[in-house]
């Protein structure tokens, strides 16, 4: 199993209890999977791109947004995680690749 499957296998079992901060929140996992993110329009509100990604996925990639709310270390809501797994899932094989070619899997 590589470190993308891990992620999407963890997010799928603790689904209703991840945060956006802390040490298993979901900013951190995007970090990690290469993902940059800048601060929306709104309180709390991210909007993740991944350049590489973009490339690797012949542009089909283009963006990813979630919103953290005024609790960011407490559960976020479910559909932001559910919505974020299948973008993990979506694009595994480009995520793995890009990784394996970094020496990171």
């Amino acid at each position: 199993m590589n470190q993308v499957q891990t992620i999407i296998e963890d997010l799928t079992a603790r689904k209703r209890s991840v945060s956006c901060n802390g040490k298993a929140g979901l900013l951190l996992i995007m970090k990690d999977l290469g993902f940059i993110w800048k601060e929306g329009k709104t309180d709390g509100h991210k909007v993740f791109v991944h350049p590489k990604l973009s490339l690797l996925s012949n542009s089909q990639f283009t963006s990813h947004s979630i919103d953290c709310g005024h609790a960011p270390k407490k559960p976020m809501k479910f559909p932001y995680v559910l919505k974020t797994i299948n973008l993990f899932k979506k694009y595994e094989a480009e995520l793995t690749s890009y990784f394996e070619s970094r020496g990171k899997l």
